[in-house]
């Protein structure tokens, strides 16, 4: 297996050893060195994932070395270098799709719109160019799409919708939970975390609702609460404004996963979105207790007995935080854990498995 990623700075670190230990091959990008030629048509982080037609053929080359039985991409921007990968090898290509792309960022843009103030004339051009952008993103994604043998939807509902817009093979396959093996703790360190992009603006908005609305309720019931807000972020102004709200500001953490084996509550206030939210699989394996609102658990299909609660309200959102936390920890992690098995790693590598073998013989299977 070969594997290939952007990072925002390439460093020597304990994640890189893990990954070498698994994989033949690893190819890091640095994201931002290129940018492609109109590329202000598309968000920032698709320009970011761009290379030079020679990296391109310096790619390809080392793939070609590998003999790989089918390409399979993660995510939509990194996706038109691996059908190019693809294409060029003439094997199978394979599309890990997180969300609907173009639906879901024509829906941020126009969050962005409404928080910023323009005039009518300022706002009519934004209003063109972020549609210019949409369609740009759908393009991208149309390509990637008819490009690939098989399409791999994170949620259920964006599958039926896809399936109804094209004739693609499209099939649900949701998130994996993050470890298949583990001894969870029961002293947390943590009350309340929240972990999610601080730079999307759905989640600012359900963050920022959560600190004004939600935790002056749960600081009046509990005063000595710790509360933790972490996540990818590279506006300082936006760290200092949540961190006035007197939680703990932990932006660009190396290891998501501890924060989650060290919280006993997580949240997640998001009241937009298409796709499935990962974060919330992967509290809920990791023993958090966890409140979120619909759209945090869209796509899912979980099993009763989970420490669970979906609210909407600032007042059911603190009665729900309150009340997990008073249960804590009500009964073993782990015993929670077994309701999750259909998400393990184990049971997913299965499922993928079998779709994968039915594109092409898989040699390595073979031997």
């Amino acid at each position: 297996m070969g594997l290939i990623s952007w990072r925002d700075v390439i460093t020597e670190d304990s994640g890189l050893a893990v990954i070498n230990s698994v994989v033949e091959r690893y190819i890091e990008e640095s994201m931002g060195t290129v940018r492609p030629k109109m590329g202000w048509r598309t968000p920032g982080f698709a320009q970011a994932r761009e290379v030079t037609d020679d990296r391109k053929a310096e790619i390809v080359a080392e793939a070609r070395r590998l003999a790989p039985d089918l390409i399979l991409s993660i995510g939509l921007y990194g996706a038109s270098l691996g059908v190019h990968i693809a294409q060029a090898l003439d094997v199978p290509h394979v599309y890990r799709s997180q969300a609907i792309e173009h639906d879901y960022y024509a829906h941020l843009f126009d969050l962005e719109r409404k928080r910023i103030s323009r005039s009518a004339v300022r706002k009519a051009l934004r209003s063109l160019y972020d549609e210019f952008r949409e369609r740009a993103v759908a393009r991208v994604e149309e390509f990637v799409l008819g490009s690939s043998a098989l399409v791999l939807e994170i949620s259920a509902e964006d599958a039926e919708i896809r399936r109804s817009r094209c004739g693609l093979r499209i099939e649900h396959f949701p998130p994996c939970a993050p470890e298949a093996e583990e001894s969870l703790a029961s002293k947390r360190s943590i009350d309340v975390l929240y972990l999610g992009n601080l730079f999307m603006e759905n989640n600012r908005i359900g963050l920022l609702w959560f600190l004004d609305e939600v935790l002056p309720m749960l600081r009046q019931a509990r005063r000595q609460l710790r509360v933790v807000v972490a996540g990818k972020s590279t506006d300082r102004t936006f760290e200092r404004l949540i961190a006035q709200a007197g939680v703990v500001v932990l932006p660009n953490v190396a290891d998501a996963d501890a924060l989650f084996r060290d919280a006993k509550v997580a949240v997640n206030p998001i009241f937009s979105g298409n796709g499935t939210n990962v974060k919330t699989i992967d509290a809920l394996w990791f023993g958090c207790g966890l409140v979120t609102t619909a759209v945090g658990v869209q796509g899912y299909d979980f099993e009763r007995g989970l420490n669970l609660r979906v609210a909407h309200s600032p007042t059911e959102f603190a009665c729900a935080v309150l009340e997990l936390l008073d249960r804590w920890p009500a009964c073993s992690a782990q015993s929670r854990r077994a309701r999750l098995l259909r998400y393990s790693i184990s049971e997913q590598g299965r499922r993928i498995s079998q779709l994968l073998a039915t594109l092409r013989p898989v040699r390595s299977l073979e031997a």
